[in-house]
């Protein structure tokens, strides 16, 4: 059955139903909007919306269908307004969402602010750590939030908690990837802080470990942070070895890690 089918059967059949195909539909609409970030201009614009409408069906035919909510938000959130994303209406399914978990829908805002507007970022951050964390993303992205204000030791003790937590809550797919991530951002955070070297070297090990794919822009900046390390470490000839690894591959996609890699190793 066609996407478009699939919602106008949920306006026909009963709840239970509908909660059972929700999910199919959701699926594909995600499906959508991955292909959308790949695609030709006029085919991502027609899946785009076609992925934030079904958010938003599926939201207004069950509004306890948080899946539907959550993907409605960020869909907002991070889509042009070409494309159907609108800040506004972000805004007002985030204070849907703090009806039923305020705490997510504070860490979601203040991951958005993070790129948008750190100051206020800053002021979130400092009100959520106050309160008791129930999610490895509140405490992600608070320490991403102190890092970039250079405290690091408030940093290092939310990611230390985010690997504390991990250890005993089942763990949804983002939840895997935020522990994941905080190996990099410990071994990194720990640099910064000038401790012991072979301490980051141990972090990004692990980070690297599962980080596998040339194809994720993740895997570059994990290569350079330990080589770097490494030369921390004096360790050169590990250092060299990642520095030959990473010119072999095709890292002049991403601007940024091209910058700051060829300006590093010249230092």
């Amino acid at each position: 059955m066609q996407l478009k089918s699939l919602i106008l059967f949920t306006y026909l059949v009963t709840p239970f139903a509908f909660a059972t195909d929700a999910e199919i539909i959701l699926d594909q609409a995600d499906r959508d909007c991955k292909t959308a970030q790949t695609a030709s201009m006029f085919k991502a614009l027609k899946l785009a919306k076609s992925c934030i409408k079904t958010y938003e069906t599926v939201y207004e035919q069950d509004s306890s269908n948080r899946r539907a909510l959550v993907s409605a938000i960020y869909y907002h959130l991070q889509a042009p307004g070409v494309a159907g994303g609108s800040e506004d209406k972000a805004k007002r399914y985030l204070q849907d969402l703090a009806k039923y978990n305020l705490e997510q829908s504070e860490v979601i805002w203040l991951e958005h602010l993070l790129a948008h507007d750190r100051q206020e970022a800053v002021k979130i951050a400092t009100q959520l750590e106050t309160s008791k964390i129930k999610y490895l993303a509140t405490h992600y992205f608070l320490a991403r939030t102190f890092r970039g204000e250079k405290q690091y030791d408030k940093s290092l003790a939310h990611l230390e908690a985010l690997q504390t937590k991990a250890l005993t809550i089942n763990k949804t797919k983002q939840d895997e990837w935020y522990l994941i991530d905080s190996n990099l951002q410990i071994g990194e955070t720990y640099l910064l802080l000038k401790k012991d070297p072979q301490l980051a070297i141990d972090k990004l090990l692990i980070y690297q470990n599962e980080m596998k794919n040339p194809q994720d822009k993740h895997y570059f900046w994990g290569l350079w942070s330990l080589a770097k390390a490494y030369k921390t470490a004096n360790k050169m000839k590990e250092y060299q070895q990642l520095v030959k690894q990473i010119k072999k591959l095709v890292y002049k996609k991403d601007i940024k890690f091209k910058r700051e890699f060829e300006t590093g190793i010249k230092r």
